[in-house]
């Protein structure tokens, strides 16, 4: 099973695919991790979304499909 994982924060937003299958295997252990700078992005939905798009490209799409949850730690009030 794979999670979508991130710290989003003011600064910077990082953002990481995580195998959770607990096969034997190190687990949980990450499969694709990016920063990206938070100011440079117009929001979160665009840095999700260059992630997501990046991560297809590196693992293939069918990997990413297989994201079954997301868990973020966000700082500051969320509105």
């Amino acid at each position: 099973m794979k999670v979508l994982a991130g710290d989003i924060g003011a600064t910077n937003s990082r953002l990481a695919i995580y195998d959770v299958s607990g096969d034997g295997e190190r687990s949980p252990r990450p499969v694709f991790e990016q920063t990206y700078s938070s100011a440079a992005h117009e929001s979160f939905e665009v840095i999700a979304e260059t992630f997501l798009r990046a991560a297809a490209r590196e693992l293939g799409a069918t990997a990413t499909a297989a994201v079954a949850s997301a868990c973020f730690g966000i700082a500051g009030p969320i509105e």
